[in-house]
């Protein structure tokens, strides 16, 4: 049965009740019970589609920083390990988002000046943001 179908259905329906309750009558009544109806299912037809679009928004907001991170690892040429050195340390520095490490130098700078004897952090400084010096070299 097609959606119209249905409605004029539910009216008849609507309009059979009507009558066995108060006899014949003003099928203007009957009317404005169908339009309330329909009105409602379409009110809550909208909300559900709204609450499915932002439910998307949200998601596709996520994916995309988390894509952006990747995107940026992907064009400096860094490694899946040298993903996973930089986004300990932006969660152990504090950066938040973690692609931030890329606009803030001297946080890597300051792990590459700690751990001086690993030469992977100047590695991945160098890639991001060129040569790096010790301080007082």
């Amino acid at each position: 049965m097609t959606v119209p179908g249905l409605i004029l259905a539910s009216v008849d329906a609507v309009e059979t009740y009507r009558e066995g309750l108060y006899g014949p009558g003003d099928p203007g009544v009957t009317r404005k019970v169908a339009i309330g109806v329909v009105l409602v299912a379409l009110l809550w037809l909208g909300l559900w589609a709204w609450d499915r679009h932002q439910k998307k928004r949200r998601a596709a907001a996520a994916a995309s920083a988390k894509s952006l991170f990747g995107e940026l690892c992907a064009s400096h040429g860094l490694s899946a390990a040298d993903r996973r050195m930089l986004e300990r340390l932006a969660s152990a520095e504090g950066v938040s988002p973690p692609e931030a490490v890329f606009t803030r130098p001297e946080v890597l700078h300051a792990k590459c000046a700690a751990d001086a004897g690993e030469p992977k952090w100047a590695a991945i400084f160098q890639r991001v943001f060129g040569d790096w010096t010790p301080a007082g070299a």
